[in-house]
């Protein structure tokens, strides 16, 4: 497996092994044997509550939809040094774990994309008169703030432009062809198209 491939869950084993070794350390313990991989020195385990403090703000503050394993090795360094300093005993764990498990960060970490990543909505049904909520997600990798709309909803039905809550109670019965758009403040804009029944009461 490359340095470069998206930790996804095809591969997470290599991100299970990074955090079983910064947490608990290589070599035997209660849960097994952990060695290192290409003949990496042994490493010392900083415990499953730093190292999980580590890993969560590097998830929620710096990883990205594209991020390689070289990106996640620069995010939870980086978050080892803001929760513990910069050289620290942490930071050196994180380096050492990442290097146990064949990430050394020589590849480049890509920038990351502009785009808000709209989640996936699928095909949506409702009954005319009938009270609906579906909320709209639309994560954006720098961060910003994201706006809502939509086209083509059933009449009765709005997006709040907020929050992405599609609310109200459809008025008239079809099949309408519905595209959502999550756009940010730079105007970088994603847009996922369903197909919504509304039937008969």
């Amino acid at each position: 497996m490359g340095e470069g491939e998206e930790p996804n869950h095809q591969v997470g084993g290599i991100s299970n092994k990074f955090f079983c070794q910064l947490a608990v350390g290589s070599g035997k313990s209660v849960w097994g044997d952990s060695p290192t991989c290409g003949g990496e020195p042994e490493v010392k385990g900083i415990g499953n509550d730093r190292a999980g403090k580590i890993c969560y703000r590097a998830l929620t503050r710096y990883l990205v939809p594209n991020s390689t394993f070289s990106g996640a090795r620069a995010a939870t360094l980086r978050a080892a040094s803001e929760l513990y300093g910069a050289g620290g005993t942490e930071a050196k764990a994180v380096a050492a774990a990442w290097l146990t498990v064949g990430v050394d960060g020589s590849d480049p970490v890509p920038p990351a994309p502009p785009t808000p990543s709209l989640k996936w909505i699928n095909f949506q049904r409702s009954t005319v008169g009938a009270e609906v909520m579906l909320r709209l997600r639309a994560p954006d990798p720098q961060r910003q703030r994201v706006t809502f709309t939509a086209t083509g909803l059933p009449p009765g039905l709005s997006v709040d432009p907020a929050t992405g809550v599609v609310t109200g109670r459809p008025t008239g019965q079809g099949t309408f062809e519905v595209t959502f758009t999550g756009t940010d403040c730079d105007g970088n804009a994603a847009s996922r198209q369903i197909s919504w029944d509304a039937g008969p009461q």
